[in-house]
This record gives structure tokens, C-alpha cells and sequence, in this order.
């Protein structure tokens, strides 16, 4: 029902599925993602897992990757060479090698050297921000060619800045197709008690 939502109002929904370990929400996920193919083949869905060391930034990282179909154990001369032509599909010729650079900040690569990036070497709050503006307007952008479902598992290990980053990040999406799918373990809740009020009246949570 959220993925209707988000497409019919090409708009950004959210669930998250909270519940005790073992319980079976992977199994849950799984079993949607194998629905939605069957019902909405148009629309493309990338998971990842956060874990207690990389938190939801390591989401994001294999999300990217299995967005880009990056492979492991692929130089990373040629993995940068394949996200550029794929960003320039997207974006044409504007800023490419500013925006591949604030990709590879969550790519684990270095690219696209230029004096406007070298303007942020110094200051590390101003990149994150201006990576995570990248980060957002990558999936808007994506999503207007068909729409998206991105699926962020046990994000009760992340600590509270990466949820708050990936509640604002969901909050922020507009104008695009894309459904965000959360799964917890009940302590998310105690972490950040408002995580599910973003987008606000657009988020459901599921026990």
C-alpha cells in the first residue's frame, strides 16, 4: 500500500517493521520484495543492512552498490569509471565530478577533484551536508525514472546521529517515488522515540 502511495503521488512513503530478534522480519521484507516484482516490475528495490561498527552509513553503502551493480573485488579506478558514466545518465554534464565525489564519501573511493570540493577538504560538518543534499537528490532523480524502494535493515544498531540522518533523509525526499522500508528491533524506539514521525503522516509503523 505505501509503494502505491509513493507512486500514484510520486511522493516519499516510509514503514518501519519493529520487532523482537528471530521474529522473522528479514523473512517479511523478503517476501514483499518477491511481491512487488510480481505485481510492480517497474519498481526497483535496493537493501542494505546496518551493522554496529558502520551503522546506517553501511546501509547506504551497499544500497549504492548494489544501485551502481558495483562488484566486489573491482578495482576502484574502474568502480568510479562506472558510477561516473552512470551519474553523468543521470545528471548529464553538471557538476558530475562534484557529485562523484560526494558519492564516493559513502562509496569508500576517492573522485572527482576540483577546486570547489578542495573548498571542503577542511571542513568536514559543510561535506557531510553537502553529501548527504548529493545522496538525496541522486535517489529523487533515480526515482523520477522508476520508482524506488529502499530497504534499511536492523537499524537499531545505529547510533542516534545515523538515524537522525536517515529520518531526515527520508523526510526530505519530494516530488519522486520512493518508499523506505525500516526494520528494528524494539530498543529503536528508545534510541530515538520520534524516528517514525518522518515524512510526517506518511510514515507507518508496524509491530
Amino acid at each position: 500500500e505505501a509503494v502505491s502511495r509513493a507512486v500514484s503521488g510520486s511522493q516519499c512513503e516510509a514503514v518501519t517493521v519493529v520487532g523482537s530478534a528471530g521474529v522473522g522480519k528479514s523473512r517479511l521484507v523478503s517476501e514483499v520484495i518477491a511481491d512487488l516484482n510480481e505485481r510492480m516490475p517497474d519498481v526497483r528495490v535496493y537493501r542494505g543492512a546496518a551493522r554496529s561498527d558502520t551503522g546506517v552509513h553501511g546501509a547506504i553503502t551497499r544500497i549504492l552498490r548494489a544501485r551502481f551493480n558495483l562488484q566486489e573485488g573491482t578495482d576502484e579506478h574502474t568502480q568510479a569509471n562506472e558510477v561516473c558514466a552512470q551519474v553523468m545518465d543521470l545528471f548529464g554534464d553538471r557538476r558530475v565530478d562534484e557529485i562523484l565525489h560526494f558519492l564516493g564519501g559513502f562509496l569508500g573511493f576517492r573522485a572527482g577533484q576540483t577546486v570547489l570540493v578542495d573548498a571542503f577538504r577542511d571542513d568536514p560538518r559543510a561535506f557531510q551536508h553537502v553529501a548527504r543534499v548529493v545522496l538525496r537528490r541522486l535517489f529523487e532523480v533515480d526515482a523520477q525514472r522508476a520508482p524506488l524502494v529502499l530497504v534499511f535493515e536492523d537499524i537499531h544498531l545505529a547510533n542516534v546521529e545515523g538515524l537522525r540522518m536517515l529520518a531526515e533523509l527520508t523526510g526530505s525526499f519530494h516530488g519522486s517515488p520512493i518508499t523506505v522500508l525500516c526494520t528494528a528491533r524494539p530498543e529503536l524506539l528508545a534510541r530515538m522515540h520520534d524516528f517514525c514521525a518522518h515524512p510526517a503522516g506518511r510514515h507507518r509503523r508496524i509491530e
